[in-house]
């Protein structure tokens, strides 16, 4: 593959650091409480329309449509979606963000592994245990990244979503008096 504004880091430190930091960061999405309304097992993604918060598959999760994101002018918030076991897109499918949505702040921890079928666009970040496989013509702006297994790319177009910090304002500086 092509690397563009960044660093291939294999086996060295900055790499096991990396991943032990992304295995804590998994662990800390793991715990998180999903309130019980928010359970959507059974249910499939495509279609939803999801304010902040955590959201829960006990197992399975498919999406087979548009699954918006409405941060509800708030860019600050949060969406996480814990699934026990897969992760699985179908052809063409989307994820979609509105009213302030920030790629950065979309989770997706997933407890085995996660697809991406051909020809989807997919917004957000994928945290799986076991392994991502993207297929043919994927675009995802976000991140991609496993525990213990591989990311398999196949001709896919993967964009950071860069900081989502929000930036502090800088004050406004007040005026000198002059002397008359």
């Amino acid at each position: 593959g092509i690397i563009s504004n960044g660093t291939l880091n294999p086996g060295d430190a900055p790499a096991t650091q990396a991943h032990a930091d992304f295995a804590t960061a998994y662990t800390g999405f793991a715990i998180l409480t999903s309130p019980p309304i928010n359970n959507l097992s059974g249910t499939d993604l495509g279609g939803k329309t999801l304010t902040r918060g955590v959201y829960r598959y006990d197992t399975s999760a498919n999406s087979a449509g548009a699954l918006t994101f409405d941060a509800q002018n708030d860019p600050t918030a949060r969406f996480v979606i814990q699934i026990g076991t897969t992760l699985i897109t179908s052809s063409n499918s989307s994820v979609v963000l509105i009213n302030g949505a920030d790629a950065g702040n979309v989770y997706f921890q997933v407890g085995t592994s996660a697809t991406l079928g051909a020809g989807s666009s997919f917004i957000g970040n994928i945290l799986a245990y076991a392994s991502i496989t993207t297929v043919s013509g994927t675009s995802v702006t976000g991140r991609l990244l496993a525990v213990t297994g591989a990311v398999t790319l196949d001709t896919n177009n993967v964009t950071s979503p860069g900081l989502s910090a929000t930036p502090t304002p800088t004050p406004t500086p007040t005026p000198t008096p002059t002397p008359t």
